[in-house]
């Protein structure tokens, strides 16, 4: 059977929750967590509306949604993995029939090949760019139970990274044939941009490119994305909400081929590793496949590792029943978190147990990551309700 997150609230704690609402002012509060809502809708291709049509959609839906979670590009070759490919109906919430309209090519820009335009994509994943269809695509949109789901692959011992994720900015430089380099800004048109965009929705990567506005232009040249130089490039990013850079520079070699270095600055650690392909958007795609795996090995909860443990955690600055609510909500939509136990309530503050996987290491990470809660540096366990 599976089992929900459940919240425990001992009968001596109620009337403390009454006294929350008279503690200070409530305060409609916005939380800036990096939740990824529809981290459980896949949209494929499907050749029609049969029975068998939808079920094969179904099964390749799965697939892709499986890489998304555990992180892993080679998800449906894990073992665990069987049992939700042969029986994807199980945990379908639900399912809609749209027509997606041909593909436009974009104008061809600097860096990107005339042989060849489509990405390497993902497995599982439509390809990007290309020439356009002649007719419309019927596509399957699908809205997998997260939580069912998310129980499931517990239950098969497979790594779950949930909805929570890090907020990326990409500066990617890409030089071309005749050795000009652009920055790729969020408004490009060219196919460069939709692989890395594409790519990154289908893995589940909150993605942002830079403006390149007059702002970005001042403060950042080619040469320090080129040369991989992230303090050069740390004060201009510090204006998008976001919590780690990636850095990649992307060229064609003498023989044809493309190639690329990715640098990506993290959660104080640096990480760098090259990607290839047949044209520029290839190596993007690659590329950020390759970050996704590393972000998930880092963040994703593993099979094997510390399960269903207790974590004690006292959360100040909460002074009404707004706070507590928001609080709980949080907590209880973690994916290391299993259930809250409300222990302790006293003026302005909320002392928790956790049943975490992970341990609580795994979820102090998950908690600097969201921004919704921030450490005390001194005191484990203490956290302050950020505004």
């Amino acid at each position: 059977m599976m089992s929900s997150r459940r919240r425990f609230i001992s009968p001596a704690i109620r009337p403390w929750l009454l006294l929350l609402a008279l503690w200070g002012g409530l305060a409609t509060l916005t939380a800036r967590a990096v939740v990824l809502d529809d981290l459980y809708l896949v949209s494929v291709p499907v050749s029609d509306r049969s029975a068998e049509a939808r079920h094969a959609a179904l099964v390749a839906a799965m697939g892709v949604l499986l890489i998304r979670l555990t992180g892993d590009a080679q998800a449906g070759a894990l073992p665990g993995a069987e049992p939700l490919l042969a029986s994807p109906e199980r945990y379908v919430e639900q399912f809609r029939y749209r027509q997606r309209e041909p593909e436009v090519v974009p104008e061809q820009q600097a860096g990107e090949s005339t042989e060849g335009t489509a990405p390497v994509a993902d497995e599982g994943q439509d390809e990007v760019g290309g020439a356009p269809s002649a007719e419309p695509v019927l596509e399957l949109e699908v809205r997998f139970d997260g939580q069912a789901l998310a129980q499931a692959l517990r239950d098969q011992g497979l790594p779950l990274w949930g909805r929570e994720r890090p907020a990326l900015l990409l500066w990617l430089a890409v030089e071309d044939e005749t050795g000009n380099r652009r920055l790729v800004a969020a408004d490009d048109a060219g196919v460069v941009r939709e692989a890395a965009e594409e790519t990154a929705r289908r893995r589940g990567l909150p993605l942002y490119f830079p403006l390149m506005d007059l702002e970005d232009r001042s403060r950042v040249e080619v040469a320090d994305v080129w040369g991989g130089f992230v303090e050069q490039l740390a004060p201009a990013s510090r204006r998008y909400p976001v919590q780690g850079l990636v850095l990649a520079r992307v060229q064609r070699l003498a023989e044809g081929a493309w190639t690329g270095h990715f640098v990506l600055d993290f959660d104080g650690d640096r990480l760098e590793w090259q990607a290839d392909g047949f044209d520029a958007a290839a190596v993007v795609a690659q590329g950020l496949g390759h970050l996704a795996d590393e972000l998930a090995r880092r963040l994703a909860v593993q099979p094997g590792g510390v399960a269903g443990g207790e974590t004690s955690i006292t959360v100040e600055g909460v002074t009404g029943l707004e706070d507590y609510a928001r609080v709980m909500a949080y907590l209880e939509g973690l994916t290391q978190v299993r259930g809250v136990r409300l222990d302790t309530v006293r003026p302005g503050a909320l002392e928790l147990v956790l049943e975490v996987d992970g341990g609580p290491r795994g979820l102090a990470q998950a908690l600097a990551m969201g921004r919704v809660l921030e450490a005390d540096g001194e005191a484990e366990g203490l956290y302050r309700l950020l505004p």
